[in-house]
C-alpha cells in the first residue's frame, strides 16, 4: 500500500551581486592638456563652462547640474566631446574673456537622436588667441544655436581668431547662430553654417560693432535637402571703412529657399531662390 509521498519544492533566488554606480559620462585628460568627455546611450545633460582663462581650473565640467569633481593637472588646450546615442543636451558657456595668447578647441559630436546644442559666448577673444568651436548634430531631429553679444554700448571684442562651424548632419535641423562684436586690430572671426541632410532651417546673423577693422567671414550653406535659409551681417560701412567683409548663401543640393527678410544686401546668393 502506497501511502502520499512529498515532493521538495525548488524556490528560485536571486543572488545579490556588490553594487556598482556607473557613470553616465567619462571624462578624462591627456598630458598635452586634451580633454575627452565621453556619453551614453541614454540621455545626457552635459555643460562645459570655460572662463577663457589658462590656468588648470579654467574649464570645468557639469553633469546634470552636478559640477563633476574630475581636477585637471595640465592647462586645457582642446575638449573633445562625444555625446553618443540617447536625446541629450549640451551646452558650452564661455563665462569670461579669453587671456591674451590663450588657445583652446571644442569640438562637440552629438551623436544619434534628437539632440540640443547651446552656446552662449559671454566672453572676448584676447589678442593672439585662437579660439575655435565646432558642433556636429549628427542624426536625428536636432536643435542647434550659438549666440554671444555683451551690451549694445561694449561687445565683445574679437582681438585673436574666432572659429564658429555648424554641421545639422542627417535629420531636419534648426540651427541659429547670433553674434554681436567688435573685431579689432586684425582681429579675425570665422563663421561657417552648414544644414547637412534634410529639410533644414538655418539662421546665421552677424553684427559687427561700429570701429571694426579686422576681417568678418560668413557663410551659410543648405546642403542636401530643401532648405530655408538666412544670412544677415549687419555692418556700418562709415563706421568700419577698413572692415574686410565676405559673406555667402548657398544652397547646396536640393531645391533651396531664402527669406528675404532674413538676408542682408552685402551677402552673395549661390543656387539659392526666393519664398
Amino acid at each position: 500500500m502506497r501511502y502520499g509521498s512529498r515532493t521538495k519544492r525548488f524556490v528560485p533566488r536571486l543572488e545579490v551581486l556588490d553594487v556598482r554606480a556607473l557613470p553616465s559620462v567619462t571624462i578624462a585628460e591627456d598630458s598635452s592638456g586634451v580633454v575627452t568627455i565621453t556619453g551614453d546611450q541614454s540621455a545626457n545633460d552635459i555643460e562645459i563652462r570655460d572662463t577663457g582663462g589658462s590656468g588648470t581650473d579654467a574649464v570645468t565640467v557639469w553633469v546634470d547640474g552636478v559640477q563633476s569633481d574630475v581636477t585637471f593637472d595640465t592647462a586645457v588646450t582642446k575638449i573633445v566631446l562625444d555625446a553618443r546615442g540617447g536625446q541629450d543636451v549640451v551646452a558650452y558657456n564661455l563665462t569670461g574673456s579669453f587671456t591674451d595668447g590663450t588657445d583652446r578647441e571644442v569640438v562637440i559630436h552629438l551623436g544619434n537622436q534628437d539632440d540640443t546644442f547651446t552656446a552662449d559666448l559671454n566672453g572676448s577673444i584676447g589678442a593672439d588667441s585662437d579660439v575655435s568651436l565646432k558642433v556636429c548634430g549628427g542624426n536625428g531631429q536636432d536643435n542647434l544655436s550659438v549666440h554671444g553679444a555683451g551690451t549694445a554700448d561694449s561687445p565683445w571684442s574679437i582681438d585673436g581668431h574666432l572659429t564658429v562651424k555648424v554641421y545639422g548632419g542627417n535629420g531636419k535641423d534648426t540651427i541659429d547662430v547670433n553674434y554681436n562684436g567688435l573685431i579689432s586690430g586684425t582681429g579675425v572671426f570665422d563663421l561657417s553654417v552648414h544644414g547637412g541632410n534634410g529639410k533644414d532651417f538655418v539662421r546665421g546673423d552677424v553684427t559687427a560693432a561700429d570701429g571694426s577693422t579686422g576681417e568678418l567671414n560668413a557663410t551659410v550653406c543648405g546642403g542636401n535637402g530643401k532648405d530655408d535659409m538666412g544670412l544677415m551681417v549687419h555692418v556700418n560701412t562709415d563706421a568700419s571703412p577698413d572692415l574686410t567683409v565676405n559673406a555667402e548663401l548657398h544652397g547646396g543640393h536640393g531645391k533651396d529657399f531664402f527669406d528675404p527678410t532674413a538676408i542682408s544686401d552685402n551677402v552673395d546668393i549661390v543656387d539659392t531662390q526666393v519664398h
